[in-house]
């Protein structure tokens, strides 16, 4: 079974013209998704309690393995304009395959 993990990730470009949404995944392209949470990662949290945990800046997922992988927002970054090392992950779903 492959467990995809869809994250969101706003590019430093897309800070430096004012658009904090990234893009999101069309549902048709990732037919067979468990889990689109669009724009809302607390649902989406919820939703996946037992794989995916936010603490402040760290997204941290549980991997098919039994390991973490955590994806770290530079907040400090972004609040500087330093758009070159701003970088914003939020969760936005998850996709299994058997």
């Amino acid at each position: 079974m492959l467990i995809t993990f869809i994250i969101a990730l706003t590019s430093s470009a897309a800070m430096a013209q004012g658009n904090t949404s990234p893009k999101q995944p069309s549902p048709t392209s990732s037919p067979r998704a468990d889990v689109l949470c669009d724009k809302d990662e607390a649902r989406c949290l919820r939703r996946l309690a037992s794989v995916a945990k936010r603490d402040g800046n760290h997204l941290r997922l549980k991997l098919a393995n039994g390991q973490t992988k955590t994806f770290t927002t530079t907040q400090a970054a972004c609040k500087a304009n330093l758009y070159e090392k701003c970088l914003v992950y939020r969760l936005a779903g998850i996709t299994v395959t058997p």
